[in-house]
């Protein structure tokens, strides 16, 4: 079984890049945890070479200074602490993503989550609401309150026994707060796939749409496509790559 510094890699490595305009406008919240931007870099091979060093950084194990002197060295011009920014966050969502893996593949001896901040000062009032809080790995809870849930977050979750779920107290569900997740942050894996690289985007939506309207070799599949288009936006769908494949073809796309 893969240990969670490599299901991070995996993850890290596996992320698609878009640019800055693509991602803030375009994009679902899940679609933007699949793919990565960064404001403020227009040129996409920029974000390709800043994200290469986030990866090199969670496989080398490399300090933020580090990182920041490869950045550099192609005179990439963003502000310090605009790069530690990316460089915290990043590398948190690659280790929650593995953690989480880990968590799953480990549910029968652990199968309960425990919610925890640093407890210190610096930790977010909405955030310092969840510390200690447990439910099941396999709750609803967890589907959009899995951290990182803002930039530079630095909660965690981690798999407790029953017994000591029991020992501690199981958060009930009446005492969970709302999600305080910041847009495009806390969802869990569970709401996309690891291989999920046929991103649907809304512009390739709306043209499907307009193409329906307009045409009538579309009919045969229209169920499908308006399936798709409402539904799969918010929540990926098993097959969808092919959906669109197909429809692109009677569309000649």
């Amino acid at each position: 079984m893969a240990t969670e510094l490599e299901q991070a890699v995996a993850y890290a490595l596996s992320r698609d890049v878009v640019i800055g305009e693509e991602y803030y406008s375009t994009l679902t919240a899940i679609q933007r945890k699949q793919a990565v931007s960064i404001a403020g870099l227009a040129e996409i091979e920029q974000v390709r070479y800043v994200m290469a060093q986030v990866n090199s950084a969670l496989i080398n194990g490399s300090t933020f200074e580090q990182f920041q002197k490869n950045v550099n060295l192609e005179n990439i011009d963003l502000p310090r602490h605009r790069l530690k920014t990316i460089y915290r966050t990043n590398l948190q969502s690659a280790y929650s993503h593995g953690r989480w893996m880990q968590q799953q593949a480990n549910k029968r001896n652990k199968p309960y989550l425990m919610y925890l901040t640093k407890n210190d000062g610096l930790v977010r009032t909405s955030h310092q609401a969840l510390h200690k809080k447990i439910r099941p790995v396999g709750d609803a809870f967890w589907i959009y309150n899995t951290p990182p849930l803002d930039y530079n977050c630095r909660c965690v979750t981690r798999g407790i026994t029953a017994e000591e779920a029991e020992q501690r107290g199981i958060t009930l569900a009446v005492d969970l707060p709302d999600s305080v997740a910041e847009k495009g942050f806390g969802h869990s894996p569970e709401l996309y796939n690891d291989k999920f690289t046929e991103m649907v985007n809304d512009r390739l939506s709306t043209l499907m749409l307009d193409n329906f309207k307009q045409s009538s070799k579309i009919a045969p599949i229209s169920g499908r496509i308006q399936d798709a288009v409402t539904k799969v936006l918010d929540k990926p769908k098993v097959g969808l790559g092919k959906l669109i494949d197909a429809a692109k073809k009677l569309l000649g796309m």
